[in-house]
């Protein structure tokens, strides 16, 4: 049979005649783990995200995922190693037994500045100082959030005297203030603490001033003790394997908005909300917040703030190489500024 010659002519010119199918951008899940109209998602992550869509245009999109829809902080570390989700914030804290030197930042009067912590804090992953807790993901930026103080919903018997009081604490380090005075410490996930607190399971909680947005702490305590009880690890990341597997282009337009600049604007977010939210609360009906005097800082400092140091030293492998990489590194940040 002989070859249809117009078939053969059509099939050629309609061939040329079709445009390149262009390469679909490379689709990235991010779960957030916090609620989509909260300060932490309209200040920080959102615009993160879309400031990687703009430049990542026709490259790399990024599917923001609010709330805990697909993950939440029991199990976001294993959902971004399993690609169920490719991008996530979380709190180190959260991963049991996984990053705990990153801990260090949880020191009780270790810093004043997120900010300028957080900046140290990307240094000392940077030079290995956390060991290979970060050896199965890329931290895009990671953190550490405001200090924390004490938050309940009735006055304790004294300012360091909690005996009696149950608290909510999110870090082993937390656990240790509160038995140090006296209390007893008790672990919820955050999601849940505002029930206990509204139910009296608990008498208060430790934690930033920033927390009172997304969790409405400001409806459930009443009675607010403001220390520099540390701050918490906090990262943006990605497994390594996921990361190691994307295009050139997508790594780079990522990597473009990643590293220590991008960590120290986080630092100075959490730094920002909590000088608001502390002023929002300082003279409302309702609620006291007692500042400690110079002398009360000084005894916090020298008794419980370094018998908790002490013990996380102790009880952290390579915690006391770690604490003093840190301490220089932070010095030398305050140095710069």
């Amino acid at each position: 049979m002989k070859p249809n010659f117009f078939a053969m002519l059509l099939a050629a010119t309609t061939a040329f005649a079709l445009p390149a199918l262009a390469e679909e951008p490379t689709k990235l899940k991010f779960a957030t783990l916090s609620p989509g109209e909260g300060p932490l998602n309209q200040r920080v992550l959102h615009p993160w995200a879309e400031r990687v869509n703009a430049q990542g245009k026709g490259i790399v999109e990024i599917d923001v995922r609010d709330g805990f829809s697909i993950a939440n902080f029991d199990n976001i570390y294993t959902r971004v190693l399993e690609d169920v989700v490719q991008v996530a914030f979380t709190v180190t804290g959260s991963i049991a037994g996984k990053f705990v030197r990153s801990g260090v930042v949880s020191m009780p009067y270790l810093y004043d500045r997120s900010d300028d912590a957080s900046a140290a804090f990307w240094r000392l992953y940077k030079t290995g100082g956390m060991g290979n807790e970060y050896d199965e993901i890329v931290p895009l930026f990671i953190c550490a959030t405001a200090n924390s103080g004490f938050h309940l919903t009735r006055p304790p018997i004294a300012t360091d005297d909690l005996t009696g009081l149950k608290i909510v604490t999110s870090s082993k380090t937390a656990a240790m203030l509160v038995t140090a005075l006296g209390g007893t410490p008790i672990s919820f996930q955050q999601s849940d603490m505002y029930t206990a607190l509204q139910r009296k399971a608990v008498d208060g909680t430790t934690g930033a001033w920033t927390s009172f947005p997304p969790y409405k702490l400001g409806e459930v305590t009443s009675y607010h003790i403001d220390a520099g009880l540390g701050g918490a690890p906090a990262m943006v990341f990605m497994a390594k394997k996921t990361f190691d597997a994307l295009p050139p282009a997508v790594q780079k337009v990522l990597l473009d908005n990643a590293g220590e600049a991008q960590s120290r604007a986080f630092g100075a977010y959490w730094q920002n909300l909590d000088v608001e939210v502390r002023a929002q609360y300082k003279n409302m009906p309702g609620h006291t917040t007692v500042t400690l005097t110079p002398a009360q800082t000084a005894e916090w400092k020298q008794k419980l703030a370094a018998g908790v140091t002490e013990r996380w030293v102790k009880d952290t492998p390579g915690g006391e190489a770690t604490l003093a990489a840190y301490r220089k590194l932070l010095a030398d940040v305050v140095a710069e500024r």
